[in-house]
């Protein structure tokens, strides 16, 4: 990629893993660029995104070595490199999902594999060269669980299903059990929030736990609550629950393989 093929980007928004842009010169984006998250490099380490391990004893021992001089520096490496190689693992399981023909379950995407890129954050600007994931921009984001009458319900399980088939699934019980990973384009469901997909059985084993799930959605039912929510929400989790839960997962799991582990 020559100098006059250089991306000029600008911060959109971030997760724990990923930092989002758009290009600096289109005033309608129809695309957005993913690259690996760096709290503390391109974003400031106390970001209320930036990965909290879940571990009591492992956050107080980041707590004393950010006392230290260069404690805060060591860490923004180290969860750099962690970023680095979680969106590494991301675009190998985005590639086995495009072999096993379930892309459309994705938003369209491209893997710029060594771009080079000025990022603009707040004012400054930064220089990046590493992977992309450029990805369409989606009509509309599930930020939580809402406006579940705008798609069928089916559309999200027989997505999960067809990922369990081939071995890929999600990490997290909210992946499993909410919205926030989905978009609507052209009014379908698609997946554009690809950051806690994996392939370890035993992480969506954990996700899939009955206390989990229940802790979970007591937690979702609370915030409904207090908005004074009409979602469908108690409907749409007892639908889900019905169809991702352990028992399908024995049944599903790796169904379109060769072989089982």
């Amino acid at each position: 990629m020559g100098q006059d093929d250089q991306l000029a980007l600008t911060f959109l928004a971030t997760g724990t893993w990923q930092h989002v842009f758009v290009r600096r010169d289109e005033t309608e984006s129809r695309w957005v660029y993913k690259i690996p998250s760096a709290f503390g490099h391109l974003l400031p380490f106390n970001h209320p995104q930036r990965l909290r391990p879940r571990r009591l004893h492992t956050r107080a021992g980041d707590a004393v070595l950010t006392l230290l001089p260069a404690g805060e520096r060591l860490l923004a490496s180290r969860l750099r490199r962690l970023s680095q190689r979680s969106f590494e693992s991301m675009l190998a399981l985005i590639a086995e999902i495009e072999r096993h023909g379930l892309s459309d379950i994705l938003l369209p995407w491209e893997v710029m594999r060594d771009a080079a890129a000025t990022l603009e954050i707040e004012g400054e600007h930064f220089s990046y060269r590493g992977p992309v994931l450029k990805q369409r921009r989606a009509d509309y984001l599930f930020e939580r669980s809402e406006n579940l009458h705008s798609f069928e319900w089916r559309e999200i399980v027989e997505a999960h299903h067809r990922l369990w088939r081939c071995g890929i699934t999600f990490s997290t019980t909210t992946a499993v059990l909410e919205l926030k990973n989905w978009a609507l384009l052209d009014g379908r469901l698609r997946l554009f929030d690809t950051s806690s997909l994996t392939s370890d059985r035993r992480e969506v084993t954990r996700a899939l736990d009955e206390q989990e799930l229940n802790r979970r959605e007591q937690s979702v039912l609370r915030r409904v609550a207090e908005r004074k929510s009409s979602e469908p929400i108690v409907e749409y989790f007892r639908f889900i629950r019905q169809e991702l839960n352990r028992d399908k997962l024995e049944q599903l799991w790796q169904a379109d393989l060769n072989f089982k582990h």
